[in-house]
């Protein structure tokens, strides 16, 4: 999903969720992937981009750059929250 806007004063950053254990396919993590594709539908904005990864999710977050460094936004923060939340729930109901 990646987002076309302006990215000037802006500086990337990699969030990478991994798997527990296993493979984080689709195939594999139904319930999980389903949970966060719910999560990203309604919180999708452009601060960031998601990949899927059999490795587990990653974020690719557009943080503003300001006088005091990166500033990582109160939305990000609960996308991150809601995801790790997610892989929890769903791998109870997998396994």
């Amino acid at each position: 999903m990646d987002n076309i806007m302006n990215k000037t004063h802006m500086e990337p950053i990699t969030i990478k969720i991994r798997a527990e254990h296993g493979c984080f396919c689709r195939s594999h993590s139904k319930e999980t992937n389903s949970l966060i594709d719910d999560i990203v539908r309604n919180n999708h904005s452009h601060e960031f981009d998601y990949h899927e990864h059999e490795s587990g999710p990653e974020i690719i977050a557009w943080l503003a750059l300001g006088t005091a460094g990166l500033t990582v936004t109160k939305s990000l923060i609960d996308l991150i929250t809601a995801i790790i939340n997610a892989c929890k729930e769903g791998r109870k109901k997998e396994w």
